[in-house]
């Protein structure tokens, strides 16, 4: 039985899905959700950011899953957190703290020379998670 899922979230059509499912399971099981957003870089002021700027704050984004969350009747809240270029392993931190009984991330394909070289996070949550992780692309 759930009691407390973790749900990795970014601005990703793959996370919105799985902030989905994390909502249906944690209603049918009345588990308690966490919705968490790990910055893995900062953007940059001058020069070329480091990553992709996101289309809202990381505030705005937690503040609306919790309150969709909520508003289906799921017990949310929000954590963000920042991980000096681990994000899994801050993903995963973050669900040993909770004693979360389930992660839920969104599973992004890399598109990049560099990316194929490079294990992306979802693998990297997938090589040291100590509970069930579904990736959903």
């Amino acid at each position: 039985m759930l009691r407390r899922i973790v749900v990795a979230l970014d601005d990703s059509e793959e996370s919105a899905r799985a902030l989905n499912v994390a909502c249906q399971l944690a209603r049918d099981s009345d588990a308690s959700v966490t919705v968490l957003h790990v910055r893995d870089k900062e953007i940059s002021c001058c020069g070329e950011p480091w990553e992709t700027p996101m289309v809202c704050t990381p505030d705005e984004l937690v503040a609306r899953a919790v309150n969709g969350h909520r508003s289906a009747g799921v017990d949310a809240s929000a954590q963000i957190v920042q991980s000096a270029g681990r994000p899994a392993l801050a993903i995963l931190d973050v669900a040993a703290a909770q004693e979360a009984d389930l992660v839920i991330a969104g599973w992004h394909p890399r598109h990049t020379v560099g990316g194929l070289l490079a294990k992306s996070t979802g693998r990297k949550l997938t090589d040291a998670a100590n509970c069930p992780l579904p990736l959903l692309p």
